[in-house]
């Protein structure tokens, strides 16, 4: 009876035992560390593609490149007002614009603004020979080939432009083609 009475505990497959307990533990405090290491981390904290950019933020830096061929860096024009046109040869709302957007920079350019339309995701021979076509080679076109530069500005549809003030913060951000009177304010606001 004696031996009825004692009650054995399962050391099967799914029996708690210091072993499984403690690696229980070790997992989960594992998992906590991953948890708050993802959270608080800087990587974290990097804005995400769909984080919207925000008037008086900093302009992201960017690298692009001139139909010559040379590298322009959002840096090198440091202490002017800035404004950026995000474009494609096949958008029609860019084309709409491209008579206005080719005047207010020119006239942008003589009160010390300087305009880069960047052409996403097309190559120089394409975006020069549109410009020849339209009689446009008067724009400062410049090339971002692979769209990182787009991404970075979340300019996900054309056209998009920015206007950044000479101290580097965005100032102004339009979604869609913009008539002359638009441009020529947003211009005004950076003076």
């Amino acid at each position: 009876m004696a031996a009825e009475a004692r009650q054995t505990q399962p050391r099967g497959r799914g029996a708690l035992t210091p072993r499984r307990l403690l690696l229980g533990l070790l997992g989960s405090v594992l998992l906590g560390a991953l948890v708050t290491f993802l959270l608080f981390s800087k990587s974290a904290q990097t804005p995400s593609l769909t984080t919207p950019l925000r008037v008086g933020q900093p302009a992201p830096e960017f690298e692009v490149l001139t139909l010559a061929g040379e590298r322009l860096k959002l840096s090198d024009l440091k202490g002017k007002p800035v404004w950026l046109n995000f474009w494609a040869t096949w958008c029609e709302p860019c084309r709409a614009e491209m008579p206005e957007l080719v005047a207010e920079g020119q006239a942008a350019s003589r009160q010390g603004v300087q305009l880069l339309a960047i052409d996403v995701g097309e190559d120089a021979e394409e975006v020069q020979g549109y410009l020849s076509r339209g009689r446009y080679e008067s724009l400062p076109a410049v090339l971002d080939p692979d769209g990182s530069v787009a991404r970075k500005y979340r300019a996900f549809g054309y056209p998009i432009h920015v206007f950044i003030d000479s101290e580097g913060r965005i100032q102004q951000i339009n979604a869609g083609r913009m008539d002359a009177k638009s441009m020529r304010q947003a211009i005004g606001r950076l003076q």
